[in-house]
């Protein structure tokens, strides 16, 4: 998702609202309507850029919606009000920048999203969270070993947004039926819930996963009624499969990571916190930010392991970011880095 140049300069001024403190942006009534700094301060500089012709909304309950708004060449907001009082903060190069009647807001602070995770599903199939007979999803299982049959015999076929409820009523979720596809593949479907995967046998067998392989904290093996791992493993084991497959190429994942990125930053969101963080994904954060394409600030939650820690630290202090550590209950914590555009 491209955005045409006037579009990205608005949001990226639109995120300094959010970024910059637009709770924050009216010391007082009178400076938010006039344009006069508040008691005690200087004036106000000269804008770097001035959006005008929309509904701006601060956030306030005390300060009504307004026409424009005035941001500082350090991304601070500098004033909002009439754009007749705004306009006096132009200088000779200040940007003016038209929201077409668009309403311009405080950037959105996601407090729970996977936005790296979602740009990687994005490289594989997806059954799109639909309901399926067996034989219809059989049939859409095999348009997606036809279309890339080039990976035959052993490339995985892993597949999105899986439904586990999505069958008729008394199905079981057994691996014999993707065994009875016409591939000798490994085969892994992920629940659109996050909570469950389904897998053929030769995915078991990749995995060693057999009958007596003890449930992982945290997850569970689900067996048939002989006893034999059925194929469909819940929670923390699905980690068990997903340790087997390979990764994507590394490029094609940073730039399925970084349009996804884009398109959550395109839609006003400005900082969200990645609820679950990977070394993976501390890598590709940090990559994406020298290779400026975060578009955003991201908060990684990241689980309590001295060398996940260091880690951070070390992908902080790589990048020149700054790294926080908040505790969270007696038995958990979160590292976060924030990580700066």
């Amino acid at each position: 998702m491209s955005l045409d140049p006037a579009r990205r300069r608005l949001l990226s001024a639109a995120g300094a609202v959010g970024v910059a403190g637009a709770l924050g942006l009216a010391p007082s009534a009178a400076f938010t309507a006039s344009g006069r700094s508040p008691s005690g301060s200087r004036r106000p500089g000269r804008a770097a850029t001035i959006i005008h012709g929309g509904r701006v909304l601060t956030g306030l309950p005390y300060v009504p919606q307004q026409e424009a708004f005035a941001v500082g060449r350090d991304g601070r907001i500098l004033a909002v009000g009439p754009a007749s009082v705004v306009r006096r903060l132009a200088g000779r190069d200040t940007e003016f920048v038209d929201a077409r009647g668009g309403t311009v807001m405080a950037g959105i602070i996601d407090a729970h999203a996977h936005c790296l995770e979602a740009g990687w599903r994005s490289l594989n199939a997806s059954l799109g969270n639909e309901t399926y007979t067996v034989a219809a999803l059989q049939a859409k299982l095999t348009g997606f070993l036809n279309a890339s049959e080039d990976q035959e015999p052993d490339g995985w076929l892993v597949v999105e947004d899986w439904n586990p409820v999505g069958l008729p009523a008394g199905t079981e979720t057994h691996h014999r039926i993707l065994d009875a596809l016409p591939t000798r593949r490994p085969i892994a479907l992920k629940g659109s819930d996050a909570h469950n995967m389904w897998v053929n046998q030769r995915a078991l067998e990749l995995a060693k996963i057999t009958s007596s392989t003890p449930d992982p904290a945290g997850g569970h093996i689900v067996h048939d009624a002989a006893g034999a791992p059925s194929g469909l493993l819940k929670d923390a084991a699905q980690d068990i499969v997903a340790a087997v497959i390979p990764p994507p190429d590394e490029d094609k994942a940073l730039a399925a990571a970084a349009k996804a990125l884009r398109q959550a930053a395109s839609n006003g969101i400005t900082t969200y916190m990645d609820a679950a963080t990977e070394t993976d994904g501390l890598r590709a954060y940090a990559d994406l930010a020298a290779s400026d394409r975060l578009p955003l600030r991201v908060i990684p939650a990241v689980e309590r392991a001295i060398n996940r820690l260091k880690q951070c630290r070390a992908v902080a202090t790589r990048y020149d970011k700054r790294g926080y550590v908040f505790l969270g209950t007696a038995t958990t914590a979160a590292l976060v880095i924030w990580l700066r555009t």
